[in-house]
């Protein structure tokens, strides 16, 4: 007699009927038929991945398919449930006899299914993964092969591209950090005091080009011959020499060597009391002078006395300062180091008050806080408490450049900086222009960000590249010299500072603007191999990618990266403005800018906003009316060219 199971269980409690009903589940092989479909299911996507992939079938097949074998379950359970499966072939389960059904042996073959899939699932899955091993060998060593090629291509259109070194001047020098022989590690910090002093007193001659510190220094500690250090730096002579103390006492050794042969055109030794070091730095370099072929006069001579700081010990606190600086300008976060070589800047100003590059890099430190706090972003230890007195201490250190300040171009380069960061913009037009044709050996801090923008990036080009000639190995110079390049629709030009610059300095940031520069080129693949192999900072590497998915007009990939950015190193208010801009989003823009012009330092960071975008405006001018008011009196013109091209931005 056949039961009707569930009807005769509901009458004896819930309890018992589920028990029942677990039971005629496991009896009837539902559970086996919907193990074994899943299973199968598995199986089956990952053959349709395969085939569909390989033939280039649209992303939705997939879709379909899946949806399809999603369906297919409760299908699959409600006739396991409602058939059973008889030596005359299937029938429905209540025309069975229980004695007579066959469900144990029928669950037996389903068992023996199932470990079958399961272990051809297996198979898979091993086959999967070792074939995921060779891609990635294979992608490393592509990878690296393409690395391979671009240094090589790198060099090779450096080479072919770049103009062939000029005749080098018979006037050019280097001054390399003299060794410290001393016992006292401390002393080399002396040493490269006693260096730069020598180096500053040669510069005060108009008949010499002397090689900045920055440069000369990046051979410290490195054996490397002179003909070679000669023809990176572009010189014709090099100085390098040795201090040696002891007790109150010093010996200095220095010689001047031609490159070109080696030959020594002029060598001494001095002997003195450390208290009088400095005084020797002018009787050394009169003598590098003199066998240089430039006639001495009294004048000269007191140019280079009055040349330099003359302290030891604040030239230990600049150098200090000078290698943590280094590292703020190529990391994320830049206010923990620049704190820290605040400190020691102004243990410089307080020993040497009349350094005046010393000033200009203090005021780093608080232009940067100013910037952050602007663009929203939290700052420990920095509050609107603060600004106030940031703001007055940037002003003063401009001021103090601009006081004390070894020649007019230096000064008229300090003035232009404080004009920018107070935003007390009135003749800044004038000013940018003036600056732009005195190009030289100058350290200029923000120049840039009112200038190449603003239809005047041909001449910031020739400012950042006359500049690098006295400082090769800075990487700010070249760096900006290719960001000028992009801004004055010289693409062709941006590559080419970039691979010369690239192949004598390694800095993370000089990499990811010589990556944009080759995406501009039309170069995507090769930028994105810069990008994920050279820009360390991670940072910038994002940004890097995001601006490369907008030149693609890849409004996915842009929105991809701009929320991994978000997610690592947001909040910033002036980088949003950029990421709006890209995806084409103006609104957006124009309530991130708005919030920026509404806090204190505003302007520096909607100027950090155009220079970084390469749109053109990224937000429109009436969303900041504090940003317009400055921006009126400037006499600049409203940034409307667009240097690269933004698929996704239409205004």
């Amino acid at each position: 007699m056949r039961h009707r199971i569930g009807l005769r269980r509901a009458v004896c409690g819930t309890e018992r009927f589920d028990v029942s009903l677990f039971a005629e589940l496991k009896r009837r092989n539902v559970f086996r038929v919907g193990t074994a479909y899943l299973v199968s299911a598995w199986l089956l996507l990952q053959v349709a991945d395969i085939v569909l992939e390989n033939i280039g079938a649209p992303g939705w097949v997939m879709q379909v398919f899946m949806l399809l074998l999603a369906i297919g379950l409760p299908v699959a359970l409600i006739l396991a449930w409602a058939f059973e499966l008889t030596p005359e072939g299937v029938k429905r389960e209540s025309e069975v006899d229980r004695s007579e059904s066959i469900t144990p042996q029928t669950g037996q073959k389903l068992n023996r299914i199932i470990i079958a899939m399961l272990v051809l699932a297996v198979g898979l899955l091993l086959a999967e993964r070792l074939t995921l091993s060779s891609r990635q060998a294979a992608n490393v060593a592509s990878g690296q092969a393409e690395l391979e090629r671009l240094e090589t291509d790198a060099v090779t259109a450096m080479e072919a591209k770049l103009p062939a070194p000029v005749s080098v001047d018979d006037r050019t020098v280097a001054v390399l950090p003299f060794l410290n022989l001393s016992s006292d590690p401390e002393q080399e910090y002396f040493a490269d005091g006693l260096t730069e002093e020598i180096l500053n007193s040669l510069a005060q001659l108009p008949e010499l080009k002397v090689t900045a510190r920055t440069s000369a220094f990046h051979f410290k500690g490195k054996d490397q011959p002179v003909e070679k250090i000669a023809a990176t730096l572009g010189v014709a002579h090099i100085v390098e020499g040795s201090v040696r103390t002891s007790g109150g006492r010093v010996r200095i050794t220095a010689q001047l060597i031609r490159a070109a042969d080696g030959f020594h055109l002029w060598s001494d030794t001095y002997d003195d009391d450390l208290e009088d070091t400095f005084a020797l730095q002018t009787d050394i370099a009169a003598n590098i002078a003199l066998a240089l072929q430039v006639v001495m006069d009294e004048d000269k001579r007191r140019q280079m006395e009055i040349a330099g700081v003359r302290d030891p010990e604040a030239f230990v606190a600049f150098q200090k300062a000078q290698e943590l600086d280094a590292i703020a300008h190529g990391s994320a976060n830049m206010i923990p180091e620049l704190r820290a070589s605040s400190l020691l800047y102004e243990r410089a100003i307080e020993l040497a008050p009349r350094m005046a590059v010393a000033y200009r890099y203090h005021s780093d430190l608080f232009a940067h806080l100013l910037i952050d706090y602007a663009s929203g972003r939290p700052t420990p230890d920095f509050g609107p408490d603060d600004v106030a007195a940031a703001q007055a201490s940037m002003e003063a250190d401009f001021r103090a450049a601009m006081e004390y300040a070894p020649n007019e171009r230096a000064r008229e380069a300090a003035e232009l900086d404080l004009m920018v960061v107070t935003g007390k913009w009135r003749g800044l037009a004038a000013q940018v222009d003036r600056v732009l044709a005195q190009p030289g050996c100058n350290y200029v801090v923000w120049s840039q960000l009112v200038s190449s923008a603003f239809e005047r990036a041909a001449g910031m080009i020739d400012y950042r590249l006359a500049a690098a000639e006295c400082d090769p190995l800075q990487s700010r110079n070249w760096t900006n010299g290719v960001w000028a390049a992009l801004w004055d629709g010289q693409t062709a030009m941006a590559v080419e500072i970039g691979e010369r610059a690239t192949s004598l300095v390694d800095h993370s940031w000089l990499w990811g603007v010589y990556a944009r520069s080759l995406a501009a080129a039309g170069d995507s693949d090769r930028a994105r191999v810069v990008a994920n192999t050279w820009v360390r900072d991670d940072n910038d590497r994002l940004q890097v990618l995001a601006m490369l998915a907008a030149m693609d007009g890849d409004a996915e990939s842009l929105a991809t990266t701009h929320e991994e950015w978000r997610r690592r190193f947001g909040p910033d208010d002036f980088r949003e403005i950029v990421f709006a801009a890209w995806a084409g989003n103006r609104a957006e823009a124009n309530r991130n800018a708005a919030r920026v012009d509404a806090r204190p330092a505003g302007h520096m960071a909607l100027l950090l906003s155009i220079y970084f975008c390469l749109c053109a405006a990224p937000f429109d001018i009436s969303a900041t009316p504090d940003f317009a008011a400055k921006f009126e009196q400037s006499g600049l013109p409203w940034p409307t060219a667009r240097p690269i091209s933004l698929p996704l931005k239409d205004w």
